[in-house]
């Protein structure tokens, strides 16, 4: 899978050829500080329709590789995405995640497996609706996450990103987001859940927000404020969330 996108991606690359190209950055504040930059490509092939945004219907392929790093944890993420028409998605992928880091504040990396290499395979699904100032987007994934454990290690293994801890060498995860927004002060508020479970460790993550984006030119900044929980420990805490997002070459996908 990952070799078909990359070879893809290579032999479309051409002056003629639809890509896109954005720069982000994201940071959090709860459980700890955790800042990641990231660079995404893609090629963008529509298939029906004229491929404008102001009219949404059209369909749409795009295969394409985002890289995200915060120095001591790197990522690669390739993936292919069907659009039947612009406001729905369906997409298959691989994720690679490297951590070399086991400071971390909400874990005991002497009891858990802070340090290695995890893959997810995943299947996604987001639909997205507008009406009048309100937009609503839905995304669902399921995924097999694969842990490196070349030393039969049977501690479990810590997914940072939720604060969370999965099984030893192989754990099924399901996510969830959904966002409500309305158009206002110049941009967007809304309200966000982002949930995820994992099947064999039967832990639980959910962060709930309230978000304000805006859109200036080419760059999106969004800004976020709630609770993050996590079945790792007990009680609740609150967080901030900041991204950013800047489209060089713009895309063609909608969301």
């Amino acid at each position: 899978m990952i070799k078909f996108i990359i070879v893809l991606l290579l032999v479309s690359f051409n002056a003629n050829a639809n890509f896109d190209l954005a720069l982000g950055a994201a940071a959090r504040t709860w459980p700890s500080l955790g800042p990641e930059a990231t660079i995404e490509s893609g090629y963008n092939m529509v298939f029906w329709g004229a491929g404008d945004k102001k009219n949404p219907m059209y369909g749409l392929i795009r295969p394409s590789i985002k890289i995200g790093s915060s120095a001591v944890i790197n990522s690669y993420d390739a993936r292919m995405e069907f659009y039947p028409i612009s406001f729905i998605s369906l997409a298959v992928g691989h994720k690679y995640v490297k951590s070399d880091y086991d400071k971390f504040s909400f874990y005991d990396c002497d009891e858990v497996r802070c340090k290695g290499e995890l893959r997810r395979d995943y299947t996604e699904f987001k639909m997205a609706m507008a009406f009048s100032k309100f937009t609503a987007v839905g995304k669902v994934v399921m995924s097999r996450n694969s842990y490196d454990n070349p030393n039969n290690d049977s501690r479990p293994v810590a997914e940072f990103r939720f604060a969370a801890i999965a099984n030893a060498e192989v754990d099924d995860m399901y996510t969830s987001r959904y966002i409500l927004g309305y158009k206002a002060f110049g941009g967007m508020i809304g309200i966000m859940s982002h949930y995820a479970s994992f099947a064999k460790s039967e832990q639980t993550y959910n962060m709930d927000l309230l978000i304000y984006a805006r859109k200036k030119e080419s760059t999106t900044y969004i800004y976020g404020l709630g609770q993050f929980v996590s079945s790792h420990w007990s009680g609740r805490g609150l967080i901030g969330v900041f991204r950013i997002k800047t489209d060089f070459i713009p895309t063609k996908k909608l969301f």
